[in-house]
């Protein structure tokens, strides 16, 4: 199981071996509690031999799509960011040196302008 979530794209979290359910099957609650714990540590030794199921916690590795779309949005971003720094910088420009609004300076637009 491990190896066909692996091939399909999933990154195994966690790997659990579940007990058979004994309290279903018995009647005597001393003996059932008795094999429950006595599966618990025959699981701990070998899950695939000794669990009556496994649980698996896997999540989905990102596909080339997720990455081009991620990088497409970020790009955006940045684009976004660079032509507000540009336009600032246009009119500090305009305005010989002075800033467009009170309080900011060519200093402060190069510091908010980072990648």
């Amino acid at each position: 199981m491990k190896t066909i979530l692996n091939q399909s794209g999933y990154e195994i979290l966690e790997i659990k071996g579940i007990p058979a359910p004994f309290p279903k099957a018995l009647r005597s609650r001393l003996l059932e509690m008795g094999l429950v714990k006595l599966n618990d540590i025959l699981i701990k030794l070998s899950k695939a031999l000794f669990a009556y199921q496994m649980y698996f916690k896997a999540v989905p590795l990102p596909t080339v799509d997720n990455l081009l779309k991620e990088t497409i949005s970020y790009s955006k971003g940045k684009k976004a960011k660079c032509e507000q720094y540009i336009y600032a910088s246009e009119l500090i420009k305009r305005n010989n040196n002075r800033a467009p609004l009170p309080g900011i300076n060519q200093g402060m637009l190069a510091v908010y302008f980072e990648f």
